[in-house]
């Protein structure tokens, strides 16, 4: 039960990047960043990398389920957080 809830949220994330990267480069999900398209993108290739990240995570460590929800919002949140702060110093153009 535990790997098929961590394996779940890994697609959740997976599929949430692949969304961001084909529906939406026109439209910005996420407005307060700057370069809307760009930034839809840029978060959608992140949330792929997370979503393996997550998977390796979830595979490896004896995590609960409450732990996995954690994991899944911490992980999230810490990516749009570093994105934007790459986004603000210019780093990624």
């Amino acid at each position: 039960m535990r790997y098929a809830v961590g394996i779940s949220f890994a697609i959740l994330i997976l599929l949430t990047g692949a969304w961001l990267i084909i529906f939406n480069r026109k439209q910005p999900i996420i407005s307060f960043f700057p370069n809307h398209a760009r930034t839809n993108v840029l978060i959608g290739q992140s949330f792929l990398i997370l979503s393996l990240i997550y998977l390796i995570i979830v595979l490896l460590l004896p995590i609960q389920i409450s732990g996995m929800l954690l994991l899944y919002v911490g992980l999230s949140v810490l990516d749009l957080i570093i994105v934007y702060i790459l986004l603000k110093v210019a780093v990624i153009k």
